[in-house]
């Protein structure tokens, strides 16, 4: 499609072109035409050199756009089977088989449904270099063997709640990217994050504008007419 677009942007260019020469003849008489053979020859082949540069810089950033979707869609499926699990402690000894030991352990732990075993699990490791003496756990992530085996974390309404219960939360594990992208829906139009403080110089929302109504008595409003004495006029009728 974007290829499409580009060949006929550069049609549309080359007809203005064309249509510019002709505003510059202006009548026949006074301006026979100003091209022989020859000249004919040279713009000719200035509109073909023209053209194939304008090709090629749009099949330059074709490629490029292409690239990056092949990009994306790898990274993608990579972390198709993977999930972030955090506030798993950590222990001292953090090699991949003792990662995926401490997951299966974990799951075992607050699973009612099933067994889970260490096939289940192809790879898990920690993420981000330890911070000092600080007692917090670093993320783990986990890739499983099938994608099954994740959507039974996903899906499993009880082994979630056991483990939130526990204090472990469960996430997609998503690129910097897909976070980007997520983040502004799942803020419903806001202009930051819930949850997190307002970004220094960010705007406020605008105030919703009250919507002036009618006294029950059918007079004008409190801001047009004084609504106060309509009881003594009554009264006096």
């Amino acid at each position: 499609v974007f290829i499409l677009r580009s060949t006929q942007q550069i049609q549309t260019n080359i007809l203005l072109y064309f249509v510019s020469l002709l505003e510059r003849c202006g009548d026949v008489e006074p301006n026979p035409g100003p091209m022989d053979e020859n000249s004919l020859s040279d713009f000719l082949q200035r509109m073909e050199k023209n053209m194939q540069g304008q090709i090629k810089q749009q099949a330059g950033r074709c490629g490029d756009k292409l690239k990056n979707c092949r990009i994306r869609e790898r990274g993608g499926q990579s972390g198709r089977n993977n999930l972030k699990f955090i506030g798993i402690r950590e222990s001292a000894k953090q090699n991949y088989t003792a990662c995926a030991q401490t997951i299966v352990d974990v799951l075992n732990q607050h699973s009612t449904r099933r067994t889970w075993t260490i096939d289940d699990v192809e790879r898990a490791h920690r993420v981000g270099p330890r911070k000092g003496n600080s007692q917090q756990p670093r993320p783990l992530i986990v890739r499983f063997s099938r994608w099954p085996d994740k959507m039974a974390v996903v899906q499993g309404a009880d082994l979630k709640q056991n483990l939130k219960d526990s204090g472990i939360k469960v996430a997609a594990d998503l690129t910097k990217r897909q976070r980007a992208e997520i983040e502004p829906s799942a803020c419903r139009g806001q202009t930051h994050p819930p949850g997190r403080a307002r970004p220094q110089g960010a705007a406020r929302p605008a105030p919703i504008p009250r919507r002036r109504g009618r006294a029950r008595c059918g007079g004008p409003a409190a801001a047009g007419g004084d609504v106060g004495k309509q009881p003594q006029q009554r009264r006096q009728r």
